[in-house]
């Protein structure tokens, strides 16, 4: 985004630009300021600044850009990010339950790659457009650890890494009833549903998929499931659990909705990641899935 001619110039040094913003611009909040900043609207000599706690000196000249209807930054909105981990190169992000990754029929606006993009703009216009540094993706209503990359070579790399089968996914499944054993294998074809075009099915001719699992803690009526999927299929661990006859508790397309715990979603939580160099990331397990567990102990 090119920026606008200079509105403002430091007389100090040492202060936080959006400290300088907020103090400078009237009726204008802190938060609203780190949200033009982070949205890359804020110039310092005439080079953009996206992060809010950039020191300023004595002599810098600040410009705040006007909107530009074919920037993709106009498509960024600012929501909270839980960040578990970021480098240079990419951010794993602890997503929360009920937020659509991106834009999609019926979903244009609040999705996590609108609000990637308002917290990094460095992902403007990396990789396809609307998943902009998008590596993998998680359903609606499932919760846990995705990954943005900040740049073309990293975004490739771990695509790569996703597609090779190299980075390990860990995900929490509370599903109804036990399975077949306490541990094993699923392989079973994946593809679109013939009667529900909506959805997908285990079905001859689909393409292989593979989830393992083992027993995490049993319960009367209620399993809860470490899952690992090999392959990364749509909606792969949903549809594999309910293959082996444990829906996913809450899971009101591949299951039903468990009117005996009071959820509002379907229990699954993408918990851990491990990369090749073996680093590893753990998102906390959500409320509503903690209290979940807590009510099957005690059914």
């Amino acid at each position: 985004m090119k920026v606008d001619s200079a509105d403002l110039k430091v007389e100090v040094s040492g202060v936080r630009l959006d400290a300088y913003l907020a103090d400078r611009l009237a009726d204008t909040s802190r938060t609203v300021v780190q949200s033009l900043i982070r949205n890359g609207r804020v110039g310092v000599n005439s080079k953009i600044i996206a992060k809010p706690s950039f020191e300023l000196h004595s002599g810098d000249s600040i410009s705040i850009s006007q909107p530009n209807s074919e920037s993709p930054l106009d498509d960024a909105e600012v929501m909270r990010l839980e960040i578990v981990h970021e480098t240079v190169d990419y951010m794993v992000i602890n997503k929360p339950p009920g937020i659509v990754v991106h834009p999609s029929p019926g979903h244009a606006r609040g999705t996590l790659a609108q609000a990637a993009i308002a917290y990094a703009p460095e992902l403007s216009g990396l990789g396809e457009a609307g998943r902009e540094g998008l590596v993998h993706r998680l359903d609606k209503d499932t919760s846990g650890l995705i990954v943005f990359a900040k740049n073309e070579t990293t975004l490739a790399l771990l695509q790569q890494q996703f597609k090779a089968r190299e980075i390990d996914k860990t995900y929490l499944a509370l599903v109804d009833g036990a399975p077949p054993s306490d541990k094993g294998r699923v392989e079973a074809p994946i593809a679109r549903d013939r009667r529900m075009r909506k959805r997908f099915a285990v079905q001859e001719g689909g393409r292989p998929a593979i989830t393992e699992f083992r027993i995490r803690e049993s319960f009367r009526q209620h399993t809860l499931m470490e899952a690992f999927p090999i392959t990364g299929r749509t909606h792969q661990v949903r549809i594999h659990m309910k293959f082996i006859g444990c829906p996913v508790v809450g899971d009101e397309v591949y299951g039903h909705r468990d009117r005996s715990l009071g959820v509002e979603r379907q229990q699954l939580h993408a918990w851990k990641l491990k990369f090749p160099d073996r680093e590893e990331f753990e998102a906390p397990i959500p409320a509503d899935l903690s209290d979940a567990i807590r009510r099957a102990r005690r059914l």
